[in-house]
C-alpha cells in the first residue's frame, strides 16, 4: 500500500519518517533520491511583473532555507499567480461582479 499510482496513501520522505518517528517500524529506505538544494534558475517566458517579485518570493525561501533547485516551476507559477491577485485586488469588488456577469 502507498505511493504514487498505488490506490493507497502516498509513502512519506524517509526525512519526514526519522523527523516523526518510525512508527511502522519498516526499513527506511536510505537510496531515497535527494532534491539539489540552491537556488532555481529563473525561467523563460515569465511576464515582467511576475519577473519583478521572483527575487523576493527566492529570497524568502533562502531565509528559510525552503528553495531547492527544482522549483522553479512552481515558484514561477507562485509569482504569476500574485501578480494577478494583486491585480484583481485593486480592483475592488466591481470587477469581479464584471468578470462573474452579475456587475
Amino acid at each position: 500500500m502507498g505511493g504514487k499510482g498505488s490506490g493507497g496513501h502516498n509513502r512519506k520522505p524517509t526525512a519526514q519518517k526519522l523527523a516523526e518517528g518510525n512508527r511502522g517500524k519498516r526499513p527506511l529506505n536510505l537510496r531515497e533520491p535527494k532534491a539539489l538544494p540552491g537556488e532555481p534558475q529563473m525561467p523563460s517566458g515569465m511576464t515582467e511583473q511576475a519577473r519583478a517579485v521572483w527575487p523576493e518570493v527566492v529570497a524568502m525561501l533562502k531565509a528559510n532555507e525552503v528553495v531547492l533547485k527544482p522549483d522553479g516551476l512552481a515558484i514561477a507559477a507562485l509569482c504569476s499567480n500574485l501578480v494577478l491577485f494583486w491585480q484583481a485586488d485593486r480592483g475592488g469588488a466591481g470587477t469581479w461582479q464584471r468578470a462573474r456577469g452579475t456587475g
